[in-house]
């Protein structure tokens, strides 16, 4: 029963890495037309309030925590030139990890990164002006638990830099 059930975790793990991959490659083909108004929400990004949020217990027991997982995204924010601030005014870069481990498959976790940037928005037809997220980007991983410690922080970065190119793909282009 374990050899089926790795099969399967194998051939899962392919179509995703598959997905992934096809969607990387289209991705230069499919930005060549005008920019879709969540990846325009990002255009002149010059300042965010950081959010991470709590980790979950699999990610956490790894010895990943959240002040370190904080100070690398505000260290990358500065450098890529939008400003880390305390005012709940600006736009919120809110940094999320929900993760999943399966009992029949005890040695893989599987994790999204989820990155929102909030902002206010009026909803002109209700009169309402609310905070919500104008962008979101979702990275999923499936990993060996045992590589979560050295893999955790390059998919970090992955999502960290996607987020950045978004950004300067729309001020570039508005």
């Amino acid at each position: 029963m374990y050899r089926s059930q790795m099969f399967v975790f194998r051939l899962m793990l392919v179509g995703v890495v598959a997905s992934i991959g096809f969607m990387a490659w289209s991705a230069p083909i499919t930005m060549l037309g005008p920019l879709s108004g969540e990846v325009r929400s990002l255009a002149h990004l010059n300042k965010v309030r950081l959010i991470v949020e709590r980790l979950p217990p699999a990610i956490y027991d790894a010895g990943i925590r959240v002040d370190r997982v904080g100070k690398s995204w505000k260290e990358r924010l500065v450098e890529a030139g939008i400003a880390v601030v305390d005012d709940a005014d600006a736009p919120s870069l809110r940094v999320m990890v929900v993760a999943a481990t399966d009992e029949t498959v005890k040695d893989a976790i599987a994790y999204s990164l989820i990155i929102t940037l909030e902002q206010p928005v009026q909803i002109p037809r209700i009169d309402l002006n609310v905070r919500i997220p104008t962008w979101t980007g979702v990275n999923l991983f499936v990993r060996a638990k045992d590589e979560l410690p050295q893999t955790f922080h390059r998919a970090m970065n992955a999502a960290f830099d996607k987020f950045v190119r978004r950004t300067r793909m729309a001020t570039n282009r508005y």
